[in-house]
């Protein structure tokens, strides 16, 4: 069957049309994205420009590997307070925050104080200034180890054997000359120690020194019992320990005035 040449040229113009119609809105699903409002966080979107972000054109659309469409995030633009090293933005990029300041150390993009006063010993990480002027222990079989603060590193195969004082084959001792008072007063000079002279606990007078191990007031003062005084001067105790002037009044040469 034959057709007039005017209805095959309509047909074929029409099919045209259609075939243009259908790229255009190919194209229009892969193009650039419509003018419209944009997409805030968490929002289905095809590309980053539809993302609104904080700014209205700094969003970005993270997409899985293979994946055509995503979600809308905003990278984070700086690091937060106290991170370091490299650090999440939060949209699968990266940022580099740096490093700590003096007495801290990075530890998992966080800076955290290098030693805390309640710790004996803490991990060296391989640098001996996480110490804080401690001292790193090679541990035998284990992690390096500190002994703060200047503290000896006694028994390599504990990590936690470090002295405060002297090691001696293996086993945390006094230095020379001086008397162990227990783990709670540790290591002291009996001899010059006014909290501990002559005997562990043996607490001298304030104001009184210890000398050779026995507690005495420095010259011109008298011991009160548990303190030392001028008796020519100190209202409390003036001319004799049990003397004490009237409120307001002075002691000048053991009299009160």
């Amino acid at each position: 069957m034959s057709y007039p040449k005017s209805f095959t040229r309509t047909v074929a113009g029409r099919a045209a049309l259609l075939l243009l119609g259908t790229v255009g809105l190919m194209l229009a699903a892969d193009g650039p994205a419509t003018a419209g409002p944009c997409k805030g966080d968490g929002a289905v979107c095809h590309q980053s420009r539809s993302c609104c972000g904080t700014s209205g054109n700094n969003g970005l659309c993270v997409k899985a590997p293979g994946d055509r469409f995503g979600v809308c995030c905003t990278p984070a633009a700086s690091c937060a307070p106290g991170t370091c090293g490299t650090v999440s933005d939060g949209c699968g990029g990266t940022l580099d925050c740096g490093g700590c300041d003096a007495g801290e150390v990075c530890d998992q993009g966080m800076c955290v104080a290098m030693c805390l006063p309640s710790n004996l010993f803490s991990l060296c990480f391989n640098d001996p200034s996480v110490c804080c002027s401690g001292t790193c222990a090679s541990v035998i079989g284990g992690p390096p180890s500190c002994c703060e603060p200047n503290g000896t590193p006694c028994d390599l195969s504990n990590p936690g054997a470090c002295c405060s004082d002297a090691c001696t084959s293996g086993v945390c001792a006094c230095a020379a000359g001086q008397t162990d008072c227990g783990d709670v007063i540790g290591c002291v000079d009996e001899q010059t120690d006014t909290d501990n002279c002559g005997a562990c606990g043996n607490h001298c007078a304030t104001g009184a020194v210890c000398n050779a191990g026995v507690c005495a007031c420095l010259a011109g003062n008298v011991n009160c019992g548990a303190v030392c005084v001028d008796l020519s001067t100190d209202p409390n105790h003036c001319g004799t320990c049990d003397t004490a002037c009237p409120s307001g009044h002075s002691c000048v040469s053991g009299q009160c005035n």
